[in-house]
């Protein structure tokens, strides 16, 4: 329907113009007051639309007090909320907006939001739904719907919703991130692989796509591939410190200690608390280098941050042995213990 006044094209089921808030139709103008609406709903859309969130609240609250029906006055007055960030008035306005109408898109839309930011995922997953289901054009909907029910592990019902996604729009790099965790869910690894390369390939700098990847990879026993993507992970984001570590533990398996060590480094570096690093560094210095002095301090520090640590203590009695046994041995020797030589291993 063509407003009759700035000349937008809305859906059929509005009643009133999206861009400037102008009754359309002509059955239901005797319901609402003349001129003052309008007028308000236009001063509030052009403050809303210059970020004047303050400005054009003040507009949308004084044009639902003219007419408590005018739903459109109520969402904004939502939307203009939420942007301040005060969430219990944006979920009141919206509600009545949606009272109002319950085929409003927009205030399913935004009752998602608000869901999601609290927490409520699955009601934000629902609301999200519905919002596609009445404006299936909306295809962002489908997105925050499908994410939504993958985090809620609800894999059933997102399957589904991730087809319409991926059926919409076949070249989404979330929409085959979502179908390879599905996968993966599923117990599907090879298509799970398929999907996520997909992924990556539309677009490189999708970090949760190459952290899922190579966590598939490793599962497929492809280590070579999952280091490949959990560097382009610790490359992305350097705030992960379990990606880093998890790197770490891959590049050992692969003999490669040094970039190991290296790794697990920098994931002592984003978390110092890393007690689990420690003792990895401390193992790799003990049986591939055989620095005894040096691994000795990992493990101790190790079971510094978590003294239960089973793994730990039993490498710090072996390593307390050698370093005896070692400095036994240079005594006798005459020698000076300096703790860097290979260390002796038991019989």
């Amino acid at each position: 329907m063509i407003c009759p006044k700035c000349q937008t094209t809305n859906a059929d089921l509005h009643r009133y113009c999206f861009q400037c808030g102008t009754r359309l139709g002509e059955k239901q103008k005797r319901t609402r007051a003349k001129g003052s609406v309008r007028d308000m709903m236009a001063t509030g859309m052009a403050l809303f639309n210059e970020g004047n969130f303050h400005g054009a609240l003040e507009e949308f609250r004084a044009s639902a007090k003219v007419d408590p029906l005018h739903e459109l006055s109520h969402l904004y007055g939502g939307a203009c909320s939420l942007a301040l960030g005060e969430l219990g008035p944006a979920r009141d306005y919206t509600k009545k907006a949606a009272a109002l109408n319950p085929r409003l898109q927009g205030a399913q839309f935004l009752l998602g939001l608000l869901e999601a930011l609290e927490e409520e995922k699955f009601a934000a997953a629902q609301h999200f739904e519905q919002c596609y289901e009445l404006s299936p054009e909306f295809v962002l909907s489908l997105h925050w719907a499908g994410l939504l029910l993958i985090e809620e592990r609800k894999f059933s019902r997102a399957r589904p919703v991730v087809a319409k996604l991926l059926e919409k729009k076949p070249d989404s790099a979330a929409a085959h991130y979502m179908a390879g965790v599905l996968d993966f869910e599923q117990g599907d690894l090879e298509s799970a692989v398929e999907r996520l390369e997909r992924a990556v390939e539309l677009l490189d700098d999708f970090t949760a796509a190459h952290r899922k990847l190579a966590q598939v990879c490793v599962d497929l026993q492809q280590k070579k591939s999952a280091a490949r993507h959990y560097a382009r992970v610790v490359e992305l984001d350097r705030t992960d410190a379990e990606s880093a570590f998890r790197l770490g533990v891959i590049l050992s398996d692969l003999r490669d200690v040094d970039a190991a060590i290296q790794m697990f480094r920098r994931a002592i570096e984003i978390n110092p608390r890393f007690s689990e690093a420690h003792y990895q560094i401390g193992l790799l210095l003990y049986v591939e280098k055989g620095s005894i002095d040096e691994a000795l301090e990992e493990v101790e520090r190790a079971l510094e941050l978590d003294p239960t640590d089973p793994s730990a203590r039993l490498i710090l009695g072996e390593l307390l042995y050698d370093k005896k046994l070692y400095d036994t041995k240079a005594q006798a020797k005459g020698e000076k213990s300096t703790g860097t030589k290979k260390a002796a291993r038991r019989t």
